[in-house]
């Protein structure tokens, strides 16, 4: 899925408002960001999402924004296998960003989700080159949950 096949509601009036200029959304992105109250921290937060850091603890692979010692201990102690534990220990679920957003949509979730897994399984190639990871968007279709996580696979 591109961007272009979402319903991108505020882009679409911030085009129109723009029509006879070359108007992408990166133009958009930088409109938006010179017209509203956002800190610099939340870009960075975004960058770190996208393209996050990484922690090796006990030969486990877990996202260093993320990693909590005690958590990981817990997962350890309940889990068993290492690649349950990285699995639970790097969930990040998509979906509870967008509970509060105007013109929030699952197509922009799943789209976002897909953005993440892609971005974290090219950033785990670069980072650990002789490790092979499963990154994977999960779904809970119950309660409408959309998440990323990986893990390491072995053997």
């Amino acid at each position: 899925m591109s961007t272009l096949d979402l319903e991108l509601h505020d882009y679409r009036r911030w085009k129109h408002e723009n029509v006879g200029k070359r108007f992408s959304l990166f133009d958009y992105v930088y409109g938006v960001l010179r017209t509203k109250e956002i800190s610099a921290d939340l870009l960075v937060g975004v960058a770190d999402l996208l393209r996050p850091d990484f922690v090796v603890e006990q030969g486990s692979v877990f996202l260093r924004s993320e990693f909590d010692n005690a958590v990981v201990g817990q997962l350890r102690s309940q889990a068993g296998r290492p690649q349950d534990v990285e699995l639970w220990a790097n969930m990040f679920c998509v979906d509870g960003i967008f509970h509060q957003l105007k013109d929030s949509s699952k197509a922009a979730v799943e789209f976002l989700a897909v953005r993440i897994r892609d971005s974290w399984a090219a950033k785990l190639r670069l980072d650990f080159p002789e490790r092979t990871f499963e990154v994977s968007v999960y779904r809970d279709n119950d309660v409408g949950d959309v998440c990323v996580s990986f893990y390491e696979q072995h053997g």
